[in-house]
Formats: structure tokens, C-alpha cells, sequence
């Protein structure tokens, strides 16, 4: 995976299809974030299907 090859040390994922936006992972992304922290996606696209999900 190439997150944990650049260094990543948690990596959160979501299986998801058509419109849901029950986000398990997102939402344990956002749980564990912290204040300084960077978190970092393959493609922007894999973090939201459209400009108003990425908002």
C-alpha cells in the first residue's frame, strides 16, 4: 500500500458504493485526528465523489 511505504502509521479505509454517505472509515479518520496531525489520501477522489463531500 502506498501510504504505509511513505510512512503512514495508520491507514483507514472504506469500502463504499453508490450514493452512501455512511463513511465508517471517514468517520474513524476524523475520530482519531488530532490537532498538527497531516492525514493523507492516494486521491482526492477516494476522500469524496464530489466538491460538496469534500467540503
Amino acid at each position: 500500500m502506498r501510504l504505509t511505504e511513505a510512512g503512514a502509521f495508520r491507514v483507514f479505509t472504506d469500502v463504499m458504493s453508490g450514493k452512501s454517505m455512511d463513511r465508517h472509515g471517514l468517520k474513524e479518520l476524523l475520530g482519531y485526528a488530532r490537532f498538527g496531525g497531516t492525514p493523507a489520501v492516494v486521491r482526492l477522489d477516494r476522500l469524496g465523489r464530489s466538491l460538496l463531500e469534500l467540503l
